[in-house]
């Protein structure tokens, strides 16, 4: 009897013994490679919205320097018109109010000339300024005169729009600007106990600013 376990079978009957269930291994590696690439997971692309870079605020004091000049009650003086009583060669402004004049009577302009005298001071080193004939705001007048003292003799912060308050006599620092409000110089004139006080009082505070 031969060896059962050493029978040997051509390929010719093999393949007609298991025609149903034989397949070849080629077939099932090409589709299994078919159905990994079918259904392998798609990357997501995250798509980011561009990002706006932030625009710098100005701050209020640029604000404030950017704003437009605006007077609706008169316009700007045009260009050579003399319309301040002096040279204004040390940046000083000095508002008055006066309906009577141009700039101020002759009784307050000695009076005026002699507390600059007192302080080293002229008419050539000031800018005199009637705020009922010229009613700028401070703003404007800074930009033509490039002004670095303000005094303002009856005049208030509010006409001259200014964004503070401060009492008579009392000197006040703004946008690179001293000011200093007093009385009317009216108030001042003749020999009075009540002159000799309102004069005792600016000569305190301008002694103060350009003596000290």
């Amino acid at each position: 009897m031969s060896d059962l376990n050493n029978i040997r079978l051509s390929e010719t009957v093999i393949a007609a013994l298991y025609k149903d269930t034989l397949i070849a291994l080629d077939d099932i590696k090409i589709k299994d490679e078919g159905v990994r690439k079918e259904t392998a997971p798609v990357e997501k692309t995250t798509v980011q919205a561009p990002v706006t870079p932030a625009i710098p605020q100005p701050s209020e004091q640029e604000t404030e320097t950017a704003a437009p000049l605006v007077n609706t009650q008169k316009g700007l003086p045009a260009n050579g018109e003399k319309w301040f009583l002096g040279d204004n060669a040390k940046g000083i402004a000095i508002l008055v109010q006066d309906n009577n004049n141009v700039y101020l009577p002759d009784e307050h302009l000695q009076l005026l000339s002699s507390i600059l005298a007192a302080c080293k001071l002229n008419l050539g080193d000031v800018a005199i300024i009637n705020h009922l004939q010229r009613p700028y705001t401070y703003r404007e007048i800074k930009s033509l005169t490039q002004v670095r003292y303000c005094l303002l003799f009856n005049v208030t912060t509010q006409s001259v729009q200014l964004p503070l308050t401060f009492p008579m006599y009392q000197i006040q620092s703004y946008d690179n600007c001293t000011f200093l409000s007093a009385a009317d110089l009216s108030a001042m004139t003749g020999a009075t106990q009540e002159a000799k006080l309102e004069k005792s009082k600016l000569w305190l505070c301008l002694k103060q600013i350009f003596l000290s």
